[in-house]
């Protein structure tokens, strides 16, 4: 019996965690590889079988049980294993899936802000992947491990049926000729999904959701590819075509083998027909309507985006959902692309959803990228559909350098947008009890329809806490007596207790003698409320499990339950550490030191503080217990 993507996130949530079924496919592929480079998909299909045989209901319960049997120093049967080490793969799949949730794992210049398996896979490492070195720091030795699996080489294509199984006998066919015996790992995506395919000792392997299958046949493997990349309703259509990227990983990189290996297939006459650039490629479209271009787009392959743009091939098409290149590209960050398009006079304005691509640059804080669309006049007073601008995200964000940009632009500094009433009671909330409570006070009675009119840029930097930015934006000239209905910035800074900004307005009080808030109000709730300007390091916003019956209108309905929260995220972290404390009754160990790219991004917001990121050069990694074996620990 097979097990869906939906059950998966079923069990999931059943633990706590955070997950969608977006980009599913892309935890799963992730944590799927590692299990087949480290040859161990038995544990992969095993622990998956385990999962399936518990109740939904009873997952929590049933993890529980066998956690305080290893505390007991009990000796844990086979399936009690499999179990245990359900947490563990689970986080890996949040890793791959939801990066960006994780920044605080990876070097500040390597955080991915969407999925990347090159980035990730450091960060979820099994023992069996490891090497450890020897080194002299000072004229001490030193053990140091190190990931042995790296992403060697990537590439794009737009296949049908015989194509596509031509692609893999090459592949089949090269490494015999070069005796190349190692496991190879296909990360395959095209716009909307990823799998994994393997190859060693003369067989494919096909690793999804449901369990690993050894393939033998090139035209069966190419068979299973081709449907599981086109839409259920058609499947198994002899004229089916995929546009997809390939990421090959294998052992040990450093190998000449495994360079020779790349170079004879990528130098064979067939290799170089399947991917030639011509105008019936260009022209071509897959299954799904995507063509070639997206996908290289995507995948920063710069050189075939250029093939394909001499070849003719339209740089302002857009998708059926109006995605367009330069949206995708300003999304991803990058920057070489961009000013290509730019270049090529597309529009800067035209919007996806709602969201152009200066917004979603700034959301995802690509400097360079936003820098480039201001320089070819890209509306950046242009709002989303939920109301906000690209300076109000870049606020969210803790962009400082996109504000700074924003500003030396000539932004009205002083723009007004309406918001959901939601998303104040959402950020209070993650802040805390006594933080939401606040905001409910001070917003009770004083929206329409559940919309406050009358943000401003300083709002929300007072609101979430941003003290540098909200400097900026007093430097600048931002109107700090602006009212939202009667809410004044200061008053949201005093709500969620943040001291430093509330001295700096009051500063700025005395220095221009207005009166800048509501003091026998604030005065209490300011008591009341004792986090500071530090305290807001990653929030995001989520579903309240109840309404606040005591407000007139129901503030929540619209609050996107897909996001998680800090609290979530934090407890999420914690299944990492469950088994912190009984490491010495283990098999085997790991230690941990210490962020999907969804359509509706309006509803993202990821926010770091500015004065106290908490970035660090820390790995996860995980034993064979979170891609392939038994059991985890975390060491902080």
């Amino acid at each position: 019996m097979s097990i869906s993507h939906r059950k998966l996130i079923n069990y999931m949530k059943k633990l706590d965690f955070s997950a969608s079924e977006e980009g599913m496919c892309y935890g799963l592929a992730g944590m799927g590889m590692q299990a087949f480079l480290a040859k161990d998909l038995k544990t992969y299909d095993q622990r998956l079988a385990v999962i399936q045989s518990i109740p939904p209901a009873e997952i929590s319960k049933t993890v529980a049980l066998v956690q305080e049997k290893v505390k007991a120093k009990q000796v844990l049967n086979l399936k009690e294993e499999s179990i245990l080490s359900i947490p563990a793969f689970f986080n890996g799949i949040m890793l791959y899936q939801q990066p960006e949730n994780y920044f605080y794992l990876f070097e500040e210049k390597q955080a991915p802000t969407f999925q990347n398996a090159e980035l990730t896979f450091p960060r979820v490492l099994s023992k069996a992947l490891i090497v450890e070195e020897k080194i002299a720091n000072q004229g001490k030795p030193y053990i140091i491990e190190k990931n042995n699996v790296a992403k060697v080489t990537d590439f794009s294509g737009i296949y049908n049926r015989k194509e596509f199984k031509e692609y893999l006998t090459l592949i089949r066919e090269t490494a015999e000729t070069q005796n190349y015996d190692y496991p190879i790992g296909f990360l395959l995506s095209d716009y909307t999904h990823t799998a994994t395919v393997g190859y060693e000792n003369k067989a494919w392997q096909w690793i999804n959701a449901s369990c690993s299958k050894e393939i033998k046949e090139d035209q069966e493997m190419a068979n299973i590819v081709i449907d599981a990349f086109s839409p259920p309703d058609r499947a198994m259509q002899d004229n089916n075509v995929i546009s997809l990227s390939t990421e090959i990983f294998v052992e040990n990189p450093q190998n000449e083998q495994i360079k020779k290996y790349i170079t004879a297939y990528k130098t064979n006459d067939i290799w170089k027909k399947l991917h030639a650039v011509n105008q019936e490629k260009i022209s071509r479209k897959d299954t799904k309507g995507t063509s070639w271009i997206f996908i290289a787009v995507e995948k920063n392959h710069i050189e075939t985006v250029k093939l394909l743009r001499d070849g003719g091939a339209p740089l302002d098409q857009a998708l059926a959902d109006g995605t367009t290149l330069l949206y995708i590209a300003a999304e991803q960050g990058h920057t070489e692309i961009v000013k290509l398009l730019l270049e090529a006079k597309v529009n800067p304005h035209q919007s996806t959803i709602g969201i152009t691509p200066l917004w979603i640059a700034t959301q995802n804080g690509h400097l360079e990228v936003v820098k480039l669309l201001l320089e070819a006049k890209a509306d950046f007073h242009q709002a989303a559909r939920d109301g906000r601008t690209p300076l109000c995200i870049a606020i969210e964000q803790g962009h400082t350098q996109i504000v700074e940009e924003f500003l030396a632009a000539k932004i009205n500094i002083n723009q007004s947008f309406s918001i959901h009433a939601s998303l104040l009671l959402n950020i209070a909330q993650n802040q805390g009890k006594q933080q939401e409570q606040n905001i409910g006070e001070l917003i009770r009675g004083k929206h329409k329809n559940n919309s406050l009119a009358g943000i401003t840029a300083l709002h929300m930097a007072a609101l979430w806490g941003h003290t540098s930015i909200v400097k900026l934006l007093l430097d600048n000239g931002a109107a700090y007596t602006i009212k939202t209905g009667q809410l004044l910035p200061r008053d949201l800074a005093s709500a969620m207790g943040y001291q430093e900004i509330i001295l700096m307005f009051d500063s700025y009080n005395e220095s221009n003698k207005n009166k800048v808030g509501s003091p026998p109000l604030l005065s209490n709730l300011s008591k009341s409320s004792s986090s500071t300007s530090s305290s807001a390091t990653f929030l995001r916003k989520r579903k309240p499990e109840t309404n606040d019956d005591s407000n007139d209108l129901d503030l929540r309905k619209a609050t996107d339950e897909s996001i998680m929260s800090y609290k979530e995220k934090q407890q999420s972290s914690q299944y990492l550490g469950w088994l912190s404390s009984s490491t010495s009754s283990s098999s085997s160990s790991s230690s941990c030191s210490s962020r999907s790219s969804s359509n509706d991004n309006t509803n993202k917001a990821i926010m770091k503080n500015d004065e106290s990121d908490q970035r660090s050069a820390k790995t996860l990694k995980m034993t064979p217990s979170a891609s392939s074996s038994s059991s985890s620990s975390l060491t902080k």
